[in-house]
């Protein structure tokens, strides 16, 4: 195995450096693997939610999509909505059970 294995998120200096690190490595995996393998009528997507806290700064929360980009939670927007828009209106993930 490699000795190194950077870039590194325990190694990043904030949790937006994180939430970028995450989001390059998700997309450059998407796309290294969506032309090799066995071929399906899905594609694969991934999307992840990123938190945490880095010492002596406030704690922070990303929705990471599986083109690379992501949003923040923020006290104005506490929240993500997460679901498919059918019929003009979301299914959250919870509904779907």
């Amino acid at each position: 195995a490699p000795t190194y294995r950077g870039p590194s998120i325990m190694e990043a200096p904030s949790m937006f450096q994180v939430a970028r690190l995450v989001g390059d490595t998700l997309r450059e995996v998407i796309q290294r693997n969506s032309d090799v393998g066995q071929k399906a009528d899905a594609t694969f997507h991934a999307t992840f939610i990123v938190g945490g806290q880095i010492h002596g700064s406030e704690p922070r929360l990303f929705l990471i999509y599986p083109e690379g980009n992501f949003i923040e939670a923020s006290r104005d927007t506490p929240y993500f909505q997460i679901g498919d828009e059918l019929g003009g209106g979301y299914k959250t993930f919870a509904d779907k059970f």
